[in-house]
């Protein structure tokens, strides 16, 4: 098989960078494992995460150390105004010959 001499100043680029971080993931993720097959270093742009948990558990952990005094989150009752005025409760409409046909009644007569 031919030797090949590759210039890896371009993936080291700002450029390569920008290029990779905007695109599929899939695309990274080919990038990296054709780099590695070829034994070539990966750019931190490229690396992968550090495996295992992240540190949100710890830090809120800490966090709940530090204010031991637990939060508590109460709303207050909703007051009246001129925009929201009280709602009133909603007036039945009979459907009764007596009184007159009710809103049923009057909308769909009988045939």
């Amino acid at each position: 098989m031919a030797v090949t001499t590759v210039d890896t100043t371009v993936l080291n680029s700002i450029a390569a960078e920008n290029y990779f971080l905007a695109c599929d993931y899939r695309i990274r993720i080919g990038a990296r494992a054709m780099m590695e097959i070829l034994a070539m270093p990966v750019p931190d742009y490229l690396t992968r995460r550090k495996p295992g948990r992240t540190p949100a558990l710890d830090v809120a952990t800490a966090f709940a150390a530090d204010h031991p005094k637990a939060r508590t989150y109460t709303v207050a009752p909703r007051k009246p105004s001129a925009a929201r005025p009280v709602a009133t409760p909603p007036i039945g409409i009979p459907d009764t010959d007596a009184d007159g046909p009710g809103l049923f009644a009057s909308t769909f007569p009988a045939r």
